[in-house]
């Protein structure tokens, strides 16, 4: 989940998102559609769907909490006699957001969760739906919990040789998804299998392997390259030739020339030459991008990719792709440079 993510152009949404999830846009037009509301900061996602799986407001967990923080102070401010302490929790949550600290934002979750009144399941669900995302396992096994919940409740509601829908697949994803987060932990001791890889994040963990069992009970192709696939979600999603060619405004075999030439970065996945999201944002990020990729002594695409996306040091252990979203492109540039003149032995 990118913290900047790009702009919406016609068809961007829908193309990126087909990719990345797998999904046929003719079939899920609906869903594609809502994910690029919610990524694009036009919609606030419901607790609901993000019980689902889908991607906070406008890419980022800071974002998503801040807006629906804001919604609900502004909305406690408008009764007549206002929940102090539910209050004063919200506004302990929207101040978490602006430090940008994930320990400070589980702490304020968890402090939120308490104010908040028993009836307010809506609101304490979506709290622990951070926290879990946060990495705190004893909220990843009750978001588990109430997907399963969900879905065997939709289950029970199904008429007769009725097929399950998005909605049922998409709580499936998440059931089997957060398992399957927990299980990556170290401190699970495997005993019937090995331990999954973790991803970078609890949900990404949760989404990837979701997805992939879900599709392999349904008898549909699993992800093979669920690492591949993350990076480029890390990425700001990935575009094809002719829809990144268009972004650019140019034509397809100038954007293959730039990519050959190292200009800009590409990778191939799944027999598709695909370009990283976050490089396209406009023409001085491609500017930068093409400064920096002059200098980098990496040269096989994906791990270039993956450099992009780890976190350094040198940048606050922020990834050179955050750094560059948050206006710090020459830092980045330098860092390369460094790696250039003293490369890794």
């Amino acid at each position: 989940m990118t913290e900047d993510p790009m702009p919406e152009k016609p068809g961007h949404i829908a193309q990126t998102e087909h990719f990345l999830t797998g999904r046929r846009p003719a079939a899920e037009h609906e869903y594609v559609a809502r994910i690029g509301h919610i990524l694009t900061g036009r919609s606030l996602p419901t607790t609901d769907e993000l019980l689902r799986l889908y991607p906070w407001f406008s890419g980022s967990i800071y974002l998503d909490a801040g807006e629906w923080a804001a919604h609900q102070i502004t909305r406690l401010n408008g009764t007549r006699v206002p929940d102090l302490q539910v209050l004063r929790a919200f506004e302990m949550l929207l101040d978490a957001v602006k430090h940008k600290q994930a320990e400070a934002l589980d702490g304020a979750a968890f402090l939120l969760t308490r104010a908040l009144p028993k009836d307010d399941r809506d609101g304490r669900l979506r709290c622990l739906i951070y926290r879990a995302s946060l990495g705190t396992w004893m909220s990843q096994v009750a978001v588990a919990e109430n997907a399963a919940a969900a879905l065997v409740a939709a289950a029970e509601r199904a008429g007769k040789g009725e097929e399950p829908g998005l909605a049922d697949r998409t709580l499936a994803w998440s059931a089997l998804g957060w398992l399957a987060a927990l299980a990556s932990r170290d401190e699970f001791e495997p005993l019937a299998a090995a331990r999954p890889k973790p991803l970078a994040l609890p949900a990404d963990t949760a989404q990837a392997y979701g997805r992939m069992v879900v599709e392999w009970l349904e008898e549909e192709a699993p992800d093979p390259d669920v690492h591949k696939r993350e990076l480029i979600r890390k990425a700001g999603g990935g575009l094809g030739e002719e829809l990144a060619a268009n972004w650019l405004d140019m034509p397809v075999d100038d954007l293959r020339r730039y990519a050959d030439a190292g200009d800009v970065l590409a990778v191939n996945f799944g027999g598709r030459t695909i370009y990283p999201g976050f490089q396209l944002k406009n023409a001085m990020s491609v500017l930068t991008m093409r400064e920096i990729l002059s200098l980098l002594p990496i040269r096989d695409p994906w791990t270039r990719l993956e450099w992009f996306v780890t976190p350094d040091e040198s940048l606050g252990l922020k990834s050179p792709i955050e750094a560059m979203q948050s206006g710090r492109p020459r830092e980045v540039v330098a860092l390369a440079r460094s790696l250039k003149e003293n490369p890794p032995t």
